[in-house]
């Protein structure tokens, strides 16, 4: 008791920290994400969807015209495409990595709709728009690990600064074959199909891909909807919602056993998303959540020094990420994660 009652202040002083910094910087960070708070028609992030839909809405076919677009205008990303089509195998952007990109062009198609919030001088595709400095940057590969290590050894040469221990780096993983072992540190199972994958909890901006390659199916996927012409993840990025997936098998799955997955990692996750594009959760989901957060008991973290500075981790960047720090703060709050942490 007395451990997560330690755990318990250490993590509400952690929070309360990085509510004093992160406020202080806010102004800053909501130029960087190209909100004109100069503009008096400014909307609140409250408004910010209703907004969307009502003026500036984007369908998903328009926006998945524009990623598939938009894809060799970035130096980075047409060097990947290239270099897999050499190797024969198809390459897409996954999670985080896929919702950045799609969520940049949306804004872009809504500034060019004359959307007052976001500023057109930003969208000139250079990656350090698109991604913040603090993301990883997740690379799926259909290929062979063969393929997959040539593809990397090029990526070393051309981008060493996106393959390195330290900050945002490129991860490559297999889209088919999990690798390492589950439980132990390092371990990376497979996307599709997989068993783990798909019975763990996630959010709808967690499943999706991009696919930067050429081919003749959808450009955009989910991993839990694959085989739709419009899966989940596009027709939520178009809308600005997310929807958060609720597992009734989490706990079977191999990461929750060995105790690197707690449920209230899906929880951070999501939140962290939500409050970075401006995306508004169902009532479904916000159930879910609550549920989730109601039930988190921090003696779980404690038992796995992995787990537990995993969640520091995933912890900081719900204000690091946020759009506006002190609707995040507030949501948190409502939502009882900042007491029950």
């Amino acid at each position: 008791m007395r451990r997560c009652q330690n755990f318990k202040h250490m993590t509400n002083a952690f929070v309360a920290i990085l509510i004093f910094i992160f406020s202080s910087v806010s102004k800053a960070q909501s130029n960087e994400t190209n909100f004109d708070r100069k503009t008096a028609s400014f909307p609140s992030i409250e408004q910010a969807s209703k907004l969307n839909n009502q003026y500036f809405s984007i369908t998903p076919r328009e926006l998945e015209i524009e990623i598939a677009n938009k894809i060799e205008l970035i130096p980075e990303l047409k060097f990947i495409k290239d270099k897999a089509k050499e190797l024969r195998v198809r390459v897409f952007l996954f999670g985080g990595t896929a919702s950045g990109l799609v969520h940049y062009v949306k804004w872009n198609l809504q500034q060019k709709k004359g959307d007052p919030r976001y500023q057109g001088d930003r969208f000139d595709y250079d990656f350090t728009n698109i991604y913040r400095s603090t993301q990883d940057l997740d690379v799926v590969v259909d290929g062979s690990a063969e393929q997959i290590s040539l593809l990397e050894a090029e990526l070393k040469i051309v981008y060493p600064h996106f393959l390195g221990e330290k900050s945002a780096k490129w991860e490559l993983r297999s889209l088919r074959e999990s690798k390492g072992t589950a439980g132990q540190l390092g371990y990376k199972e497979a996307l599709l199909n997989d068993y783990d994958f798909l019975n763990q909890n996630s959010d709808s901006n967690s499943t999706g891909m991009v696919e930067v390659t050429d081919s003749q199916e959808p450009k955009i996927r989910d991993l839990r909807d694959w085989n739709s012409e419009y899966c989940r993840f596009l027709i939520d990025s178009a809308a600005g919602k997310i929807t958060f997936y609720k597992s009734k098998s989490h706990s079977t799955t191999a990461r929750f056993k060995a105790g690197e997955n707690p449920e209230i990692f899906s929880v951070v996750r999501a939140l962290t998303k939500a409050f970075q594009y401006d995306l508004e959760f169902d009532q479904d989901s916000l159930t879910e959540i609550k549920s989730i957060i109601h039930n988190f008991d921090p003696a779980v973290i404690l038992q796995s020094s992995n787990a537990k500075r995993r969640l520091v981790d995933i912890g900081k960047k719900l204000y690091i990420h946020a759009v506006n720090i002190e609707y995040a703060s507030k949501v948190i709050t409502d939502l009882g994660l900042k007491e029950n942490l």
